[in-house]
């Protein structure tokens, strides 16, 4: 029986090491070896071949053994030693065998892994050895510096240096080895920083003071600091103080990456740090393509701009007279070039610090036309002339006016491809286009108008819920059509023949009965609202009871004044009696009286208004003495 037994199925062995792979193997009593041999089957591919016979192996293999067992060591490895390796053998009388799977060699290579990457004084830094695969025996690794035995001053566990903390001294070529393969060690640079550049403030846009420090974790002598921008030496327009950089004010121009070093050590720079500013988009232009534009062809307008953070919304505007139209989005707009999209274009920038606009492009074709305002903003009253006019007309065409979309009317006077407004009114604000008789379809783009005139329509609103009861707040709003808009709005109290002011906005809440009226007031003037009464309900019941008292009082009076005369009749000596039956002038002449209001130094009140009202009687005796009551 034929068979064939490997001691291991795989082996890790360190690069440029040796390693034996022993196997035995079994045949009948009556069977002679002709042949054995080990053979890589990664290298083999019709026939298994001997290792001993391939160039490639040449003075790296040795087979050791007897007839019964049989190892392949391999000599000073590399990795294209790696495979799976495996036994044939062959016997007289014909018989060959071989048994997979074999024997699987991973050749690895020592590495020094530090962390973290980045090291400065006293942080705690780790060496770790490590290779691609579990070495087969339990290794025992040691740690050079600079090709000489890390001293015990520093902790050493499994395959791990621990240096905390770390110091400018231990800056140096670290590496590892496994005990037994000492000649096999791996190498890497431990570059302990002491300098490190501090930005303040960490978020900077153009136009900050920024400062820029060079710490250090030593201490140092009088020292001088270098600073370099992008490698090369910083220019003297910024001031440098101590270990400071300051860029007061700092422009888009001072982005780049600083570092520092100390005078007499600038091989021991610090980590460049990038310093960003941010700034708004600038340079807002547009371009547009094709150069030459003819009517009914596409047109395409891009946006550029230089910004940080970069742009992250264009928006593309076509003036409309005074206004301008969102056209669309994007970086660039593409469209056909006819009369209603021939005018004028320009693009908005954006980013999270704000928005720049570009110059305004003119996108038009051969046989548009232009409306030209004398003054594109006119007071009512004054007059304004529009021109309605093309640079490729040479003939005297009809042109015809519109307004808002609509034939103006006849009220104005057109002359040529002048429309003449005079007086101008506010009514005649709005989009002015025009258009030549016979070509309707190819009007010019609209210009707006604008007329300003003072505040016109002044009223005030009264917003209260349920009745007004005293103490309860009620809201007075001023509404008024103005152009420009109204700017303040005051409102007043009449209190006799003045007027005091009782607050400003566009509403005000109060919760006192009085009369009110507002001012409101652009930069054209000011124009007051008719005045409102505002009386609550217990006001109204107190003026009720107050004229039941006076009327009470006048009945008392009369009463008393009645019964006295009365009195007096009986009393007085007559010669010739007579009735006491007389009509009202026998009692008192000359009964005057006068009413008033609520407020006697009122100059006026308002025909709603339900006032309280006063009145003075005054009492003429008989006899001719005045007497009052």
């Amino acid at each position: 029986m034929l068979g064939v037994t490997y001691t291991s199925t795989g082996i890790c062995v360190l690069f440029n090491s040796s390693v034996d792979i022993p196997c035995t193997y079994k045949y009948p009593q009556d069977h002679k070896i002709k042949t054995a041999f080990w053979f890589n089957k990664l290298k083999s591919h019709l026939q298994p071949e001997d290792v001993c016979l391939d160039k490639e192996y040449k003075n790296h293999v040795q087979y050791l053994g007897n007839k019964e067992n049989n190892t392949l060591r391999l000599k000073d490895i590399r990795e294209s030693h790696s495979g799976e390796y495996a036994l044939m053998f062959t016997t007289e009388q014909g018989e060959s065998y071989s048994e997979l799977p074999g024997v699987i060699i991973t050749v690895t290579t020592l590495q020094v892994l530090i962390t973290p990457t980045s090291v400065k004084e006293r942080d705690r830094v780790t060496l770790t050895c490590i290779t691609t695969c579990r070495l087969s025996s339990d290794p025992t690794f040691i740690w050079y510096k600079n090709g000489q035995l890390v001293t015990s001053k520093h902790t050493t566990r499994d395959n791990k240096l621990h240096l905390n903390p770390v110091s400018s001294e231990d800056a140096g070529s670290y590496s590892c080895a496994v005990r037994g393969h000492e000649g096999l060690p791996s190498n890497v640079f431990l570059n302990v920083k002491y300098l490190q550049v501090l930005i303040t403030p960490e978020a900077v846009k153009e136009g900050d003071s920024v400062s820029l420090t060079c710490d250090t974790t030593c201490i140092l002598t009088n020292p001088a600091f270098i600073w370099y921008k992008n490698g090369q030496p910083v220019t003297y327009q910024h001031t440098t103080r101590d270990n400071k950089l300051h860029l007061n004010p700092v422009s888009s121009e001072d982005a780049g990456s600083y570092s520092c070093a100390v005078k007499g050590d600038e091989s021991l720079s610090s980590t460049a740090v990038f310093l960003n500013i941010k700034y708004s988009p600038r340079n807002v232009s547009v371009s547009i393509s094709p150069s030459g534009i003819e009517a009914g062809s596409p047109v395409t307008l891009t946006c550029s701009s230089d910004a940080n953070p970069p742009v992250h919304t264009y928006t593309w505007y076509m003036k409309s007279g005074a206004e301008s139209l969102v056209k669309g989005t994007g970086e660039s707009i593409s469209f056909n070039v006819t009369s209603n999209t021939s005018g004028l274009y320009y693009c908005e920038a954006q980013n999270e610090l704000g928005s720049t606009n570009s110059d305004a492009v003119t996108v038009v074709t051969e046989v548009a036309l232009q409306v030209t305002v004398t003054l594109e903003t006119v007071t009512e009253g004054g007059d304004v002339t529009l021109t309605c006019s093309t640079c490729t007309q040479s003939y005297n065409p009809t042109v015809i006016w519109y307004k808002n979309r609509r034939p103006v009317a006849s009220k104005h006077t057109a002359r040529d491809n002048k429309l003449h407004l005079d007086p101008v009114s506010s009514e005649d604000a709005g989009n002015y286009s025009c258009a030549v008789k016979g070509d309707e379809s190819l009007s010019s783009t609209a210009v707006f108008l604008n007329v300003r005139y003072v505040p016109k329509n002044v009223a005030v609103s009264i917003k209260a819920s349920g009745e007004i009861q005293e103490g309860t707040s009620v809201t007075l709003t001023c509404s008024s059509d103005a152009n420009p808009p109204v700017h303040n709005y005051t409102w007043y109290m009449k209190s006799g023949n003045e007027s005091v002011v009782r607050g400003t906005g566009e509403s005000v809440s109060f919760d006192t009965s009085g009369i009110y009226y507002c001012v409101a007031q652009n930069e054209m003037g000011s124009t007051y609202s008719d005045a409102v009464t505002v009386v609550t309900e217990d006001t109204k019941a107190a003026a009720m009871m107050v004229r039941a008292g006076i009327l009470f009082v006048i009945l008392t009076i009369t009463l008393v004044l009645a019964s006295r005369l009365r009195k007096e009749k009986k009393t007085k000596p007559s010669s010739s009696p007579r009735t006491l039956e007389a009509d009202a002038s026998d009692v008192c002449t000359n009964v005057t009286y006068m009413t008033m209001t609520s407020d006697p130094g009122q100059g006026w009140v308002s025909p709603d208004e339900d006032d309280v009202n006063y009145t003075i009687i005054q009492f003429q005796s008989c006899t001719g003495k005045p007497e009052s009551q």
